[in-house]
């Protein structure tokens, strides 16, 4: 059963949603998304991430929870604990079979107010063509009243360096992998790796002692149960199941 309704007159086929889905649930063929019907979790990341607006639910239902979801933020607001942070970058960091895979970096607080002020620097340019660089000025131009709709009511930034994208996107699923089994999520900023692509010195001044190519910058926290009947069980049988393993 599709969970989804994706325009494939505006999609372009960047992978973007395929790389943040948890489930495994899209894919690219022939240079376009489709379902892989691995089951999706209808967490709406897939739609938030998409550059072109080309995903949204196949259940009108669902596409309204989403515009709540969109108002109100994906994330409660509350930060990752120091604990659950060591747990999740440890394991994105270090595999036993390749060994390192990358380096990690946590922007919060004024740290992070500092970098999203040149990421919109960077960005702001784009504002024409871009929704959300819009709505960045927006809320600027309302004196940064509510949180920034970059962060969608998140607080850290979660970035991911390596030697190659290969050992980044590694870094990323194990970093799912073990946030999903202690409430922790995350999305992907595109408006973040485009200030990058723009400003290239960008993440070596905010992050000057890591010596490797910023790759990924996710926005992380603890998710709001949007569709509480199905998500809460799955957060609590992936944390059960972590527990047996480890």
């Amino acid at each position: 059963m599709s969970n989804l309704r994706i325009d494939t007159d505006k999609c372009i086929g960047c992978g973007k949603c395929v790389k943040i889905c948890m489930k495994d649930h899209l894919a690219v063929k022939d240079k376009k998304v489709t379902e892989t019907l691995h089951g999706c979790l209808k967490c709406g990341h897939c739609i938030a991430t998409c550059p072109k607006q080309a995903i949204s639910f196949a259940d009108p239902k669902d596409n309204d929870i989403l515009g709540k979801a969109r108002q109100e933020g994906f994330m409660d607001a509350r930060p990752v604990s120091e604990e659950d942070l060591t747990a999740i970058r440890d394991k994105m960091e270090h595999s036993s079979s390749m060994g390192d895979l990358c380096e990690t970096h946590i922007l919060e607080g004024k740290a992070l107010n500092k970098f999203m002020d040149d990421v919109w620097e960077a960005v702001k340019e784009k504002e024409a063509d871009t929704d959300i660089v819009r709505e960045m000025a927006e809320w600027r131009d309302s004196n940064k009243l509510g949180p920034n709709p970059a962060l969608w009511n998140g607080s850290q930034v979660l970035l991911i360096f390596a030697d190659s994208p290969e050992k980044a996107f590694m870094a990323s699923n194990r970093m799912k992998t073990e946030g999903f089994g202690r409430g922790v999520i995350g999305f992907h900023s595109n408006v973040i790796m485009m200030a990058s692509k723009i400003d290239g010195g960008l993440a070596k001044k905010h992050v000057p002692h890591i010596d490797k190519k910023l790759y990924m910058a996710y926005v992380i926290g603890h998710g709001r149960r949007i569709i509480e009947p199905g998500i809460a069980p799955l957060f609590k049988k992936a944390k059960g199941l972590k527990d047996k393993l480890f």
